[in-house]
């Protein structure tokens, strides 16, 4: 399994992404793509700071990404650091199998484990002038 992980300010184009996730074997190529939204916990949001353990983060993604050898051809993961505005990307997950079901679930797997065991910190701005770590 081919593995290419991201974390930058500037997320890789879609065709960077597709090109780098098609493989002759693959039937499936399934990509996810997180956003800032305007909104969240009822306040609206002006803009986002993430923080990334870049050296531990890579580390352990990619011993969690070992699950996956046996179904997907490649992973692809984005995640953004530093100041994002509302509409701009946050987390780009993309995976490449024989088949869509083991693609989907690839990726449903990963967005799960990025969202709750990356180190990665998101401090909101909001309109009101607060701001609250997440």
């Amino acid at each position: 399994m081919e593995v290419k992980v991201v974390i930058d300010k500037e997320p890789p184009s879609v065709s960077d992404i597709k090109n780098f996730l098609l493989s002759k074997k693959s039937g499936a190529i399934f990509i996810f793509n997180g956003i800032v939204r305007n909104s969240n916990r009822k306040r609206e949001v002006l803009y986002l700071e993430y923080e990334v353990d870049e050296e531990t983060g890579k580390s352990v993604l990619k011993e969690y990404l070992k699950n996956f050898e046996d179904k997907i051809e490649k992973v692809f993961v984005f995640q953004s650091s530093g100041k994002l505005r509302v509409g701009d990307d946050t987390l780009i997950i993309g995976a490449s199998s024989c088949s869509r079901e083991e693609s989907f679930e690839a990726v449903k797997e990963i967005l799960e484990f990025m969202k709750h065991k990356f180190p990665v910190w998101k401090n909101e701005y909001y309109k009101d002038g607060e701001n609250h770590w997440l």
